[in-house]
């Protein structure tokens, strides 16, 4: 027999309780203030449905959400809302056990930091817990739950992370109610075989979950009070890889209870036809052409600014694909994607299959026949057509080898058990990305830098006072607004001020590419009066700053805008000095690689 009383103890050291607890769990939980279908763990703010163009994460006083992609949406964590259910108390034993680990509480610290007035989620800290835990493929996993003041939660899940011990890789806030039976988020995706987590929770009629891939196989998902995490094989999680199909909710008698498509989450066909500006475009030639129905599509290969090369695929008048690497710093022995473009043939789309492998390595296609075909490279760069004799049950794509001397380095399983892929019709045709700024006018300006850029351009940068407690900055080249968001800087997590000196990158990108800006946007705070940029042959140079005129929130003393020209790039502007009144260093931040190519 449970100890209730011990039960309503524990819980009540915990969650606040509005009424006296009873023995029946569906109501230890909802007097809890849990709804039994409501809180769980959560990947994406409350989306039901995954975001693959999502801006990147804000990181001021680091780098901004608009590191490198001002004028492209970047594939972000896909988040959603997992839930309560289970059987028992366990529950409530992993919630009042365990320590969240430093990084979860100083993120929940951060959390309202900034945000608008009155949408704040107000976390409860010291009332975080454990939900799940469990040992996984790639290594131990766990959801920690957090409640809040808004009536809902906020939870974050905790995976092995590369090169370091575990640490958080997603999080977000919900409300309690489960929207449906099974909702699941997935993190990691990508396109280098990095490890992908599908996470979520159930409703109570569930007792067992399995997730299936599309090729038939599948596994079963523990559940632990309506949590779940599943880690699925890297080398499954592109479109037209292995990549999970569906997870199967069952209840105690073995019944289907629910079916969540997990499709979606893999599915990257129109990412990424936006100009990277690393990639040096005045540099670019066409590597390879295939013959499609009607026309045909065409390799493009141009000089990146960070090593290596970038590619264009290009059918038609679209960009479909735009893709940097270094063939030498892969992280996988091949970076592959499909895609399926319009032609004249009877089903009205071709299948292109490209990417690039790591150096050393050649690509083998396997089929299901047991022909096998090595692949031409361009500069480790591939574009295929798939025949449309390939596209038949029993002939189609099984396998893609990445092949050394020593042997395989990466064998990517290709999905052929179903038509899914072969029928259906083109992929959209992705969307160019429509940055709205916004420029809130007759507003006082208290901030402003005036300079010009390498190219000759007008830069125009100012701070705007909004209310007593918040400011907007905008981004001016030419006349047209580049950039425009709310001023916002994040505290250290002990409530010291922060670094002294932060900025973001904003690239400009011209049609051409042969005025391109490179802009670093920043501000010093506190005790902060000047400040420096150090270069890598030695030298240093002083930074031009503007002084607020009106004191603004933060502590903030000076803004600048620095231009990462030709000449400077050629230096290796490698970080920036925030210096005192007495030219003492009071704060310094790393200028990434990416960001001075």
């Amino acid at each position: 027999m449970r100890d209730d009383h011990r039960v309503g103890e524990a819980l009540r050291a915990r969650l606040p309780l509005r009424l006296e607890l009873v023995p029946d769990w569906e109501d230890v939980l909802a007097r809890a203030g849990v709804s039994r279908d409501g809180a769980g763990a959560a990947t994406n703010g409350g989306r039901s449905r995954p975001d693959r163009r999502a801006r990147s994460v804000r990181r001021r006083p680091r780098l901004s959400r608009r590191l490198l992609l001002a004028a492209t949406l970047v594939l972000a964590l896909l988040l959603s809302a997992p839930a309560w259910s289970g059987v028992g108390y366990e529950w409530v034993v992993h919630l009042v056990s365990g320590e969240p680990p430093k990084p979860i509480k100083e993120q929940l610290q951060r959390l309202d930091q900034g945000g608008p007035v009155g949408m704040g989620e107000h976390p409860l800290i010291d009332k975080t817990g454990k939900v799940y835990e469990r040992q996984t493929s790639r290594g131990p996993v766990s959801i920690w739950l957090t409640p809040t003041k808004s009536g809902g939660y906020c939870a974050n899940l905790v995976t092995p992370q590369p090169g370091r011990r575990s640490g958080p890789s997603s999080g977000g806030c919900f409300p309690a109610q489960l929207r449906r039976p099974i909702e699941v988020s997935a993190s990691g995706m990508g396109t280098d075989f990095s490890a992908v987590y599908l996470s979520g929770r159930v409703t109570a009629k569930i007792t067992r979950l399995a997730v299936r891939y599309v090729n038939g196989g599948s596994e079963q998902v523990p559940i632990q009070d309506g949590f779940f995490v599943a880690a699925v094989d890297p080398v499954r999680t592109l479109e037209l890889t292995d990549h999970p199909h569906e997870l199967v909710g069952y209840d105690a008698n073995g019944h289907v209870v629910d079916r969540e498509s997990l499709d979606d989450l893999f599915r990257f066909g129109s990412f990424g036809s936006d100009r990277p500006p690393v990639a040096d475009i005045t540099r670019e030639r066409k590597a390879e052409t295939v013959p499609l129905r009607g026309g045909s599509a065409a390799l493009y290969l141009s000089p990146s600014r960070l090593g290596g090369s970038c590619a264009r695929v290009n059918a038609g008048d679209t960009a479909w694909s735009w893709s940097c690497a270094d063939p030498a710093r892969l992280p996988a022995a091949l970076r592959l994607q499909l895609t399926r473009v319009p032609d004249r043939s009877a089903a009205g789309f071709a299948i292109l299959v490209h990417g690039v492998a790591r150096t050393g390595a050649e690509v083998v296609f396997r089929y299901a026949d047991g022909a096998r075909a090595v692949v031409p490279l361009f500069e480790q760069n591939f574009l295929v057509v798939l025949p449309h004799e390939r596209w038949q049950a029993g002939r189609r794509l099984i396998e893609i080898d990445a092949r050394t001397p020593a042997g395989v380095q990466l064998r990517v399983p290709i999905a052929h058990g179903g038509d899914a892929f072969y029928t259906g019709g083109a992929d959209r045709a992705p969307q160019h990305a429509v940055v709205q700024i916004t420029n809130p006018p007759d507003l006082p300006i208290v901030a402003k830098v005036e300079t010009r850029g390498e190219h000759g351009q007008k830069i125009v940068f100012f701070v705007k006072r909004q209310t007593a407690t918040h400011w907007y900055q905008v981004l001016i080249v030419d006349g047209k607004p580049i950039a425009g968001e709310d001023l916002q800087w994040f505290p250290n997590p002990d409530g010291s001020p922060g670094n002294a000196i932060g900025f973001e990158g904003i690239p400009v990108l011209s049609p051409d590419g042969t005025s391109d800006l490179s802009l670093l946007v920043g501000n010093l705070r506190g005790t902060a009066r000047s400040a420096r940029v150090l270069y890598g042959d030695g030298s240093s140079q002083p930074l031009e700053l503007t002084r607020p005129t009106a004191a603004i929130g933060g502590g903030i003393t000076g803004f600048f805008v620095y231009e990462v020209t030709q000449s400077r790039r050629n230096r290796k502007p490698m970080r920036f000095d925030a210096l005192d009144a007495g030219g003492r260093v009071v704060g310094r931040t790393k200028i990434p690689l990416e960001v001075r190519s």
